[in-house]
């Protein structure tokens, strides 16, 4: 990647994603609690200032039982609250002892004893889904490392028969908000990672019940993901709220997904060979020269599909439903470099790439110089560009690591 590239990724972050929060496609300005975190951990070679402010403003948009507003306005006049919505969100919680471990690792540590005030609210009643409400500082207080925690304990609680997480209204991939109470291999595999991820952290700030505690529920994540969630040639999905897997209603709509091969890799579950084949399938089935696209999962949700969320709304090979989701593909490609897969993943960064993208089609109707959220699979226009400039891909192409 030239430097005048990666000053425009750089641009990209810091303009569109951190001080905007909007760009032509979405002109919200507000926090994602998990979008941000993720950003400023991105930039941290760079400056680990924005990592540790989110870090406290994020603390600061979390409820005393762990749980957290999945997006929100700060507002700060008259009086300081938040507007936002609280939600049932598998992952978003989880984003904050994973961005807490990535600045820790960098070696700041005094950001943990800082104490932060939880929100005030009363908690989602039976069969709400979420709330949007103003919120307003409560009268309870924790440290950052208490903060982290509570999310982590929350988590390890929401759990199905399979112990694996449930999905609640989604669980990275929004689009799936309909399947609550079935479970998710991702967020399984993902818990595992925060959790060995954080280890180090509560070493050495917490307890030897919270090292125990992490130890213990990264174990049963592990366990749990292979015993479930490995077909002997790939990771699935997630499963309905009936138990049946996705992927195996009738049109085997997402059947395969780049996410929970890719974070098979991050969270080191199974072999380096069933790690390999994983990704390896995934690529065959979800690549596709023709288009220069790297889909999120095949098969898309069509008509007469089983609902699993508003991705039904879309048509198929569009966004979440069957397009290539470009942060996805990015995390693909890292999982393929970790493996030593370099050909694979050179392929897949050419599919995320914005200045490859151009030069593989010029026609490409978007900016050639912003990262570009998805492309479209639709059989009516094949690698036609969608939502760009704010989108999270654009600091996970910056950074270049791993998850």
């Amino acid at each position: 990647m030239t430097d005048p590239q990666r000053a425009m990724l750089l641009h990209q972050v810091r303009a569109v994603r951190l001080n905007a929060r909007a760009y032509l496609y979405q002109i919200g300005g507000a926090w994602g609690f998990r979008d941000q975190l993720q950003d400023c951990a991105n930039l941290i070679d760079v400056d680990p200032k924005p990592l540790r402010l989110q870090i406290y403003r994020c603390a600061a948009a979390q409820f005393p039982e762990g749980d957290v507003l999945h997006w929100f306005h700060a507002i700060p006049r008259p009086s300081p609250h938040a507007r936002g919505v609280r939600s049932r969100c598998a992952d978003d919680l989880l984003w904050l002892p994973w961005a807490a471990a990535k600045l820790f690792a960098a070696g700041e540590t005094d950001f943990l004893s800082k104490r932060v005030r939880f929100l005030a609210g009363e908690p989602l009643g039976p069969g709400e889904d979420e709330r949007y409400a103003d919120f307003y500082p409560g009268t309870e207080t924790g440290t950052v490392y208490d903060h982290c925690l509570r999310a982590l304990r929350l988590a390890a609680g929401r759990r199905g028969g399979r112990g694996l997480p449930v999905f609640g209204t989604g669980d990275w991939n929004d689009a799936l908000g309909a399947l609550g109470a079935g479970e998710s291999v991702w967020a399984g595999e993902f818990l595992a990672l925060v959790c060995d991820r954080f280890l180090p952290v509560a070493a050495a700030f917490g307890t030897a019940g919270d090292a125990a505690f992490l130890t213990a529920l990264s174990a049963d994540m592990k366990r749990a993901v292979l015993a479930h969630g490995y077909n002997g040639l790939y990771f699935l999905r997630g499963f309905y709220p009936d138990g049946t897997p996705l992927g195996q209603t009738p049109d085997g709509a997402c059947a395969i997904d780049l996410l929970p091969q890719a974070f098979a890799v991050f969270a080191n579950i199974g072999t380096p060979e069933q790690r390999r084949k994983a990704l390896k399938t995934a690529f065959d089935r979800l690549y596709s020269p023709e288009t220069h696209t790297l889909r999120l999962f095949s098969a898309p949700f069509g008509e007469g599909s089983r609902r699993a969320g508003y991705v039904n709304d879309y048509p198929e090979g569009v966004r979440e439903n069957g397009g290539q989701y470009t942060h996805a593909a990015l995390w693909f490609c890292r999982a393929l470099e970790a493996e030593g897969l370099t050909d694979l993943a050179a392929l897949a960064d050419e599919c995320a790439d914005p200045v490859k993208r151009f030069a593989f089609d010029p026609a490409f109707p978007n900016e050639p110089y912003f990262v570009t959220a998805d492309v479209g699979h639709a059989p009516a226009s094949p690698g036609l560009a969608g939502w760009s400039g704010y989108t999270g891909a654009a600091g996970w192409l910056f950074s270049a690591k791993s998850v």
